[in-house]
């Protein structure tokens, strides 16, 4: 769920969709390939998404980037924080990575 209790969703082709309760309120173009997972960081309020493209995403306000894309090798299956607050990704290659927003990939 996103700001305000909408909610968000990943699609097939890449997109990123905003909804209300019965209607799509905003669609914006994020990923190469599907959108395969989304989390809103508590802390920011900031939607990271992860593709089928191998790239992690964040957004503020759901349409600017809020820092550098980051690569990963595969898909990203999941995203996730930790209680730290450190952001966890899983990957199609069977990966759990510990990445750094501004850095990439820290450590497997």
């Amino acid at each position: 769920f996103g700001r305000g209790g909408n909610l968000l969703c990943g699609t097939s082709n890449g997109q990123i969709l905003l909804w209300n309760e019965t209607s799509v309120l905003q669609a914006m173009a994020a990923h190469g390939g599907a959108v395969l997972s989304l989390v809103v960081c508590a802390a920011s309020g900031n939607i990271l998404s992860g593709g089928a493209d191998g790239a992690i995403k964040q957004w503020t306000e759901f349409q600017e980037p809020a820092a550098p894309d980051v690569f990963v090798s595969g898909s990203v299956r999941a995203l996730g924080f930790g209680p730290d607050g450190k952001l966890f990704v899983g990957t199609s290659f069977c990966e759990i990575l510990h990445v750094d927003m501004g850095q990439g990939p820290a450590e497997q």
